[in-house]
């Protein structure tokens, strides 16, 4: 990609900030057009959707950024982000998964704990605490984060414990 392209994208990813989502949805329509086949365009293009509430259209075009380059974890990161805040907790796990395969891939642990962080809560959502508890493990104490609200390790943790002690218990009740 040219500087000038990477000048463009700063500048789009300011107006996003400042919620100037028309006028950065033209730019990054326009870089598009320019380079189809430029990953980080379809990423910025995703992060103005998602600022502006259209999850969906944020994840065609981070999909598209992942099918132009599949070895880029903050892609799979940024989707199942998304995936997640949508409700699909299978898929999200999917991505967070394949993050901490590129984390191996690169000899990189950018995003290994936050991916096992997210990790957690997609499967705290699905119901399997083991998993949930596993990767909570791999995460350092204290660590807060935003999934669908600001979470904490421990709250994780606790959850964990309360419904897998709350599903034992009501199976031996069953019994």
């Amino acid at each position: 990609m040219n500087s000038s392209c990477k000048i463009a994208l700063a500048e789009i990813d300011a107006m996003v900030r400042n919620e100037k989502y028309e006028e950065a949805l033209d730019r990054v329509d326009e870089l598009a057009r320019m380079y189809p086949d430029e990953a980080s365009i379809w990423r910025t293009r995703a992060y103005a959707k998602s600022r502006q509430g259209d999850l969906s259209a944020a994840i065609l075009d981070v999909t598209k950024a992942i099918g132009i380059c599949n070895i880029e974890p903050d892609y799979f990161f940024t989707r199942g982000i998304l995936l997640f805040k949508q409700g699909n907790y299978s898929d999200a796990v999917e991505d967070f998964t394949r993050v901490l395969e590129l984390c191996d891939l690169h000899s990189s642990d950018y995003y290994r704990e936050g991916a096992h962080f997210c990790r957690a809560d997609s499967f705290l959502r699905l119901g399997e605490w083991e998993k949930a508890t596993a990767d909570c493990a791999r995460v350092k104490d204290g660590m807060r984060a935003w999934t669908d609200r600001l979470r904490t390790k421990e709250e994780m943790e606790g959850e964990c414990r309360r419904r897998s002690f709350g599903s034992g218990r009501s199976h031996e009740m069953l019994t």
